[in-house]
């Protein structure tokens, strides 16, 4: 049912979901920019939201002759700010307890994050699919340890640490069927 659109669909709306927890810190805002990147500013309050992995389903096995693809997005959730004011972990807090609140993206948010996402067009009638999905997209902490921390940060972003959590976002489903037929519908 879902499109090639879902897993950033996902990202923007776990990106307006974190939008409603900075705000214990003035100026905070949520981007979703390569860690290696930087804006200029590196004390400017924000949460960074950086997919970093993707994975099949355990429950849904690729062996299954489903017509969908269903996967699990990990995120990597760095805080950032005036570290001698605390605002890394401001956020961290506010985040965390939001996503305790809200551990699963409601077709409403889901909605929300459609009418706001970037990467939609405006004239477009198209969106994901994901809030029409049968299972919703939940969103469950993951327990990282010290090795796995550093290989992140060491390897792949290859910057210094920042305070982070990682998340889990599944399941989504992406319609093979569906996004094939998009694509050509778009070749001229």
């Amino acid at each position: 049912m879902s499109n090639y659109l879902a897993i950033a669909t996902v990202t923007a709306a776990l990106q307006v979901l974190l939008s409603e927890a900075v705000g214990v810190v003035g100026g905070a805002r949520v981007t979703t920019e390569d860690p290696r990147g930087d804006d200029g500013n590196v004390s400017a309050p924000r949460v960074n939201v950086v997919l970093y992995q993707i994975s099949p389903h355990a429950a849904w096995r690729p062996t299954d002759a489903r017509e969908q693809a269903a996967v699990d997005l990990h995120y990597l959730l760095t805080f950032h700010g005036d570290k001698s004011r605390l605002e890394p972990q401001l956020l961290l807090g506010s985040v965390l307890a939001r996503l305790h609140d809200e551990p699963v993206l409601t077709p409403e948010r889901i909605h929300e994050a459609e009418e706001k996402a970037s990467f939609l067009s405006a004239s477009s009638a198209m969106t994901s699919n994901v809030a029409l999905q049968d299972d919703p997209v939940k969103l469950t902490p993951i327990a990282l340890t010290l090795d796995d921390l550093s290989k992140l940060w060491s390897t792949f972003f290859q910057v210094p640490y920042a305070l982070s959590a990682a998340y889990q976002a599944g399941v989504v489903f992406i319609d093979r069927e569906e996004a094939c037929v998009s694509s050509l519908a778009l070749e001229p």
